[in-house]
């Protein structure tokens, strides 16, 4: 078994490779790596989904993109009565009302101590952008906390 000057006592099998087929030490496995320009599959998904298609509709000649015609396709046949595509219509509009909008939704009104959280942050957000214009307004912060913030020359030299 000895090829290239390995010695006879190591044995290839499970979790074994042959001696010139593993790794070089301080080499890595994908030295060239991806090749630029190379796309991933949602780059070539949307360029595809964005193509133009001609498609006739009512007499006349339209052109949509690919991705207008599925989604064009797909509630048609939902409302010809197709299950499938039913069951694939409102799984999407479910998805789309349950909160992947722009813009989030409360479903409930905040509690009390929510609303509390909600008017010290308010208070905080206020009070940085009334510091930073306005040197002479005091910050909301507590008397400890803003005394914590300030060098103490004393507590320095501990």
């Amino acid at each position: 078994m000895s090829n290239d000057g390995e010695s006879d006592s190591y044995e290839v099998g499970y979790g074994k490779p042959p001696q010139h087929t593993k790794f070089v030490r301080g080499q890595i496995g994908n030295p060239k790596g991806r090749p630029k320009g190379s796309k991933n599959f949602k780059t070539l998904l949307l360029a595809e989904l964005m193509t133009i298609l001609p498609i006739v509709e009512n007499g006349k000649r339209k052109r949509i993109t690919k991705q207008g015609a599925f989604i064009k396709q797909l509630v048609n046949k939902a409302a010809a009565g197709d299950p499938r595509a039913m069951v694939a219509l409102l799984n999407e509009i479910h998805h789309l009302e349950a909160g992947s909008g722009d813009v989030a939704r409360p479903s409930e009104p905040l509690s009390q101590s929510d609303e509390m959280v909600m008017e010290g942050i308010l208070k905080r957000i206020g009070a940085s952008a009334g510091a930073s214009t306005d040197p002479e307004q005091p910050s909301s912060a507590t008397p400890d906390s803003a005394s914590d913030h300030q060098s103490n020359p004393e507590k320095d030299q501990c």
